[in-house]
């Protein structure tokens, strides 16, 4: 994941495969560089693995500042 602001690398996942684990680990790790208050825009591809089940409400939740 990257800062469109500034270029800087916010968070990066590794796996074998494109998949639901992968971009939740990458999410998991980027919330955990956020500073009280602040609530990112994720901008993606829409690509496959974005779009499965398990990783849209995530996104939604983390973008709303549920979790």
């Amino acid at each position: 994941m990257v800062d469109c602001f500034d270029g800087k690398v916010v968070s990066g996942s590794l796996s074998t495969r494109p998949d639901a684990e992968l971009v939740n680990t990458m999410l998991d790790n980027a919330v955990g560089t956020l500073n009280a208050g602040e609530r990112p825009v994720i901008h993606s591809d829409r690509g496959g693995h974005y779009r499965w089940g398990a990783v849209s409400p995530k996104m939604y939740r983390q973008q709303c500042g549920l979790e």
